[in-house]
């Protein structure tokens, strides 16, 4: 049997290899497709750590915000001096117009009148014509479902509302966006705007209103240091509301559907 030459082995076969293959700095065997996928993962879930940590920390923030505001609303409550009562009217709920509807006329005693009327006659046809006294008793409406005196406690804070008597300076501040309030009609209409001229503390003459009905004029008060003006015309069944609106463009108006409207007989049959 003959014997060749011996066979050498491919080359590539000979070849020692040339280094370990790619992947992991410390030379072992790895893969470099699940590096970077471990890598990928690991980046994600610091993420959504992140984001439940901030989630977290801004709950926590309002859960601390709400707790401040209910106890600094509890201190107001607990505490009835002016200052504190002024602040926490703001957050307070006054009282509707259907809570208002729904009341009483209780009497009072007042430390003063709250106006003094310049006329002989008013004061005449008032009861109490003393009106020099220090004590005045007279009457106010007091709403069912009111607190006293604007005072509420942690008891009734979501039961009661607030009434607060007339105060001209709080009456200045909610009418700063009204520049103009206009009163037609009788003498009705007459006594409602004297009483707010006087309550602002502005003089009212009982003989404007007849001066305005026989010259079919206007009767203007500028108040609340000149930022309001109140104005009257005495026009017994309304036929000047017209020529007060092209006169003044009031922004509110008051009017009187007094007895003037009908004769008596009709008021008679009921």
């Amino acid at each position: 049997m003959e014997i060749g030459p011996p066979v050498s082995p491919p080359a590539s076969a000979s070849r020692p290899p040339a280094g370990p293959p790619l992947g992991r700095s410390d030379g072992s065997f790895g893969d470099t497709t699940l590096s970077k996928g471990s890598s990928e993962k690991k980046q994600c879930s610091n993420y959504n750590l992140g984001r439940l940590l901030t989630r977290c920390f801004c709950a926590a923030l309002l859960l601390w915000g709400t707790n401040y505001y209910i106890s600094t609303i509890q201190l107001q409550l607990e505490v009835t001096d002016n200052k504190t009562i002024k602040k926490f009217k703001k957050a307070a709920l006054y009282c509707s117009r259907e809570e208002i509807k729904q009341g009483r006329w209780s009497s009072v005693v007042l430390p003063e009148p709250p106006y003094v009327p310049p006329d002989i006659w008013d004061k005449r046809g008032s009861f109490n014509p003393d009106l020099s006294t220090t004590n005045f008793s007279t009457y106010e409406w007091v709403p069912h479902n009111s607190t006293n005196r604007g005072v509420v406690s942690l008891s009734n804070r979501f039961s009661k509302c607030i009434f607060d008597p007339w105060n001209a300076s709080e009456f200045c501040s909610l009418m700063q966006p009204i520049k103009s309030l206009a009163f037609v009609g009788d003498s009705l209409s007459w006594e409602h705007y004297s009483s707010l001229v006087m309550s602002l503390g502005l003089h009212s003459n009982p003989n404007d209103q007849f001066v305005s009905r026989r010259t079919n004029t206007n009767i203007i008060t500028m108040g609340c240091n000149g930022t309001l003006k109140l104005i009257y015309r005495r026009s017994d069944q309304l036929k000047a509301v017209p020529h007060v609106i092209r006169e003044e463009m009031p922004q509110m108006f008051f009017l009187n559907k007094g007895s003037h409207f009908v004769t008596d007989e009709i008021y008679e049959a009921g």
